[in-house]
């Protein structure tokens, strides 16, 4: 999405101040699954403005996303509750020997190993004690410190 970025607002809660501060693409530092709002959690993106670029027609932009959607289902844990992708950069050869790990209602999709689902009403320390496990097992075999993509909010 950074790529279609313009610029970006962003309501900046400090201690004694609240501020509206508006960012040009530039100035966002958008990286792989990082940029500058990221970094700042007392920032809440108000608005964003796209660019967006010319395209083929309409039954061809269709017909990619509808592509996209479909590769996306093939290969994704969509029937389950999840976050969305767990680990940064997960890429490891053999995942199976994760896939479909449990800890309480937390569980590696069998689909893909980078998503924990909610398969039976999971609790927070339930996926966190499966991302330490995860990360654990992948270190061990690996030699491969993964990273969580997920942030943790009142941990």
């Amino acid at each position: 999405m950074g790529d279609f970025v313009k610029q970006v607002e962003v309501i900046c809660l400090e201690p004694d101040e609240v501020t509206l501060k508006v960012f040009d693409k530039s100035q966002c530092e958008f990286g792989y699954r990082d940029s500058i709002f990221k970094k700042n959690p007392n920032w809440i993106v108000s608005e964003v403005v796209f660019e967006m670029l010319p395209c083929e027609t309409s039954a061809e932009s269709l017909q990619k996303m509808d592509e996209e959607w479909q590769a996306r289902c093939a290969k994704q844990p969509l029937d389950m509750p999840s976050a969305g992708c767990t680990f940064k950069n997960i890429n490891f050869d053999n995942q199976e020997h994760v896939k479909g790990m449990k800890i309480g209602g937390a569980m590696i999709s069998d689909k893909h190993a980078n998503f924990i689902v909610n398969f039976n009403n999971a609790s927070a320390d339930d996926i966190v004690q499966l991302i330490s496990l995860v990360k654990t097992r992948v270190r061990n075999a690996y030699g491969v410190q993964i990273e969580e993509e997920i942030q943790y909010i009142g941990f």
